[in-house]
């Protein structure tokens, strides 16, 4: 359901604490940096850069979301893609990119569930994100 701003009918601080409790939880969990937003009045959720790769693996276990590398470049050409490409090759990262991909799933419902006045705006992305 699509709103404008200022309808007085819509819970935005409901939507607003939900985004956030999204993020929050699955970096918490998952170490899966969200990039989420507000717009028209639904729940846009962006996994950009939050799924782990064989790129920047252990970036992302500190800065999850973050798309700055904050290392030197030989910590990255070095230790951090090779390091990736192994854990790709023996199939650790496909089960690490699964859990993360659950724990996202459970909290986006949960989130739904904990908010129900805004419930279909959190849900708006679900089924499309999910799939992938």
């Amino acid at each position: 359901m699509i709103h404008l701003w200022g309808d007085a009918e819509m819970d935005w601080r409901a939507l607003d604490e939900a985004e956030r409790y999204l993020n929050d939880r699955c970096r918490q969990f998952a170490r899966l940096g969200l990039w989420t937003k507000e717009k028209y009045g639904t729940l846009r959720v962006s996994t950009n850069v939050a799924y782990f790769s064989e790129y920047d693996f252990i970036h992302h276990i500190f800065y999850p979301g973050h798309v700055l590398y904050y290392w030197p470049k030989w910590f990255r050409k070095y230790i951090d893609w090779p390091l990736g490409k192994v854990l790709k090759r023996i199939g650790v990262l496909h089960v690490i990119q699964k859990y993360q991909h659950a724990v996202l799933k459970y909290f986006w419902k949960r989130a739904a569930k904990k908010w129900p006045q805004v419930a279909e705006e959190i849900l708006d992305e679900y089924k499309w994100e999910t799939e992938q």
